[in-house]
């Protein structure tokens, strides 16, 4: 089963280096880029049928980082989906508010770079 890996983040800029991140580590991923967490949802709930990594903001419009995670506690992908939660925040709070939910696998504070997306892909979250 394919894995495809969703980058969810209303910051173009972010969303273009975090792109060209993971096509470089790689080279043959499907990746689908959200601007807010209601359009990944939506796209989750129309294709349940994949093994999901997805790269999560936590500030953003429409369904922010924690109602997404919210929304998915109710979606069956038997771990077929790890959420690593990419943000700006590095409040305490946040990060143990993330220890909640069971799809996160790890809390990394923005901004991604390939040796933290390595990390992500060793870490045997799958």
């Amino acid at each position: 089963m394919e894995e495809i890996i969703l980058l969810v983040d209303d910051d173009p800029v972010a969303n273009l280096i975090n792109s060209k991140i993971v096509k470089n580590i790689l080279p043959g991923s499907t990746l689908k880029i959200f601007e807010n967490g209601q359009l990944a949802f939506e796209f989750l709930q129309s294709n349940p049928k994949n093994h999901y990594r997805i790269l999560l903001d936590l500030n953003m419009p429409v369904l922010n980082g924690w109602g997404f995670l919210e929304k998915i506690q109710d979606l069956d992908f038997s771990d077929g989906l790890k959420v690593h939660i990419l943000s700006s925040s590095s409040d305490s709070k946040d990060i143990e508010k993330s220890k909640n939910f069971p799809q996160v696998g790890s809390y990394t504070i923005k901004p991604l770079t390939p040796t933290t997306f390595k990390g992500i892909l060793e870490s045997g979250a799958k």
